[in-house]
């Protein structure tokens, strides 16, 4: 179920078959492929005055596993701690949010959202935050080894124009972004005191706060770029370009801003300055989805539709 081919380019591609998507790529040259019988091996492999070949072996760190099929799916969330996945679906029922557990995949509870919502993971485990047309939304779930689990809605704000919403790392701060007033709102732990509102930022869409929770990110797909706020003094300390489709992220250790989307960039938040690029093979365009680990280590970023690429 895996092929191997080589281009002119020196690039050695495995490709799956069953998912086309693209395994593994090696700059080498690869003339004379060919498998060993039990499909463990693949060589030759040229580099310069070396000769090899590789040892294929399914991956023991990373695996991939389908959670929520046959639906419209327009978004989705990891838990803070991994252990839960919220999936934006579409279907009969409308609009609604499918939790689950992401180790065994048990549904855990599946709920009605408005149209065009968003969510975010309460890091310190008390539910899921959504923002849509209606207002901001917390989420509780009681009882997680029943199936369905027990929810209970409640308000935090009733309004139109709310937008993306995102936690500090440790769920002390909370922002959210609302359209019509083009500010980008702070609120502490209780989710009920709005410490402060940064901004304007006209055609304020996306948003993101960094651990500590001093600063934030605002994102405006009408004006087409970036601003970030000092929340105590409500200063803006930079303002860049984006594109009409950007998203952003702080890193877990707040030393870097991420924006992807429909652009790749990482900037150093000390200086606000690009970060050296890096290093993509010759025929990727680095674009799409991205994010970091928690710990800020890892770096992940969507390749075309079906490929991640991890830094």
């Amino acid at each position: 179920s895996v092929v191997a081919a080589v281009s002119d380019d020196s690039l050695v591609r495995l490709v799956n078959l069953s998912s086309l998507r693209r395994m593994l790529y090696l700059k080498c040259d690869g003339s004379r492929l060919c498998f060993d019988p039990a499909g463990r091996r693949l060589g030759t492999f040229l580099r310069g005055n070396e000769v090899g070949w590789l040892d294929l072996a399914r991956s023991s760190e990373f695996s991939e596993t389908t959670v929520v099929s046959g639906v419209e799916i327009d978004r989705c969330e990891l838990s803070p701690d991994g252990r839960w996945i919220a999936s934006g679906v579409h279907g009969k029922s409308g609009s609604q949010i499918d939790v689950r557990e992401a180790e065994t995949q048990r549904k855990l509870v599946r709920f009605g959202a408005g149209p065009s919502a968003m969510m975010a993971f309460d890091p310190a485990g008390d539910g899921i935050l959504t923002s849509d047309l209606r207002g901001l939304w917390r989420w509780r779930i009681s009882d997680r080894s029943a199936s369905p689990a027990t929810v209970k809605r409640t308000a935090v704000r009733v309004g139109v124009g709310w937008r993306e919403l995102a936690f500090s790392a440790d769920g002390s701060r909370f922002v959210a972004a609302n359209v019509v007033s083009n500010l980008a709102y702070v609120y502490d732990r209780t989710l009920t005191d709005c410490l402060v509102a940064v901004g304007r930022h006209e055609g304020l869409e996306t948003v993101a706060i960094s651990p500590d929770g001093l600063r934030v990110a605002t994102g405006s797909p009408t004006a087409r770029d970036i601003s970030v706020w000092d929340v105590t003094s409500r200063v803006q300390l930079t303002n860049f370009p984006a594109g009409a489709e950007s998203r952003i992220s702080f890193s877990g250790d707040g030393k870097w801003l991420l924006v992807h989307g429909d652009r790749f960039e990482l900037r150093d938040t000390r200086r606000w300055n690009l970060a050296p690029p890096l290093a993509f093979p010759q025929d990727i365009v680095p674009g799409g989805a991205a994010a970091f680990s928690h710990d800020g280590r890892l770096l992940v970023t969507v390749i075309g539709d079906f490929e991640l690429q991890l830094f």
